[in-house]
């Protein structure tokens, strides 16, 4: 699908399959790019002060998120149209690996920073995001983790000293 002499990392597919969006140095710093799976030239999306990861399309594909980090920004996940244009923070502070939930209305993301291993659900439109785990203080880590197919659950890993496997309901609210 590329061939520039950049590398091209971190390849989604977009919803229908017709494009997949990447994250490449070939402006000389990390941004987000989309190419068309027939062929064809990739088209440059997040143009910026940042270096930009992890692209992840919504599930409509009109949008795409990503990592933002550079000087003076640690790990700020953001979304740009995926034709490209303005790009919008979609977390109160810093976070890593972030996915849409299906009805595209909501992300979730582990937290960095003060933030860390935790995992956190945030609804875009009301732009209210709460922790869904509270292991902050507590040794370990969040691994590899996953969303159920219908939104319903995140499935993630705790590693201590081995790894546990654990759960997090996303529809009902904390108690």
């Amino acid at each position: 699908i590329t061939s520039d002499p950049a590398q091209d990392n971190g390849c989604r597919w977009n919803p229908d399959g017709s494009e997949v969006s990447f994250y490449s140095e070939r402006s000389g710093k990390r941004e987000i790019w989309v190419a068309p799976v027939g062929g064809g030239p990739a088209t440059q999306i997040t143009k910026g002060d940042a270096d930009n990861y992890y692209p992840a399309w919504s599930p409509d594909g009109r949008q795409i998120a990503f990592v933002k980090v550079g000087v003076g920004i640690f790990a700020i996940p953001a979304v740009v149209p995926a034709a490209g244009g303005d790009i919008e923070p979609v977390t109160d502070g810093p976070a890593w690996y972030f996915r849409w939930l299906p009805d595209g209305k909501r992300i979730v993301f582990i937290g960095a920073s003060e933030r860390t291993n935790n995992i956190w659900l945030r609804t875009l439109e009301s732009k209210q995001e709460r922790p869904l785990t509270a292991f902050s203080g507590r040794r370990g880590s969040v691994g590899t983790w996953g969303l159920a197919t219908d939104g319903r659950f995140v499935y993630f890993l705790w590693v201590e000293h081995r790894g546990n496997i654990w759960i997090a309901d996303l529809v009902t609210p904390a108690r």
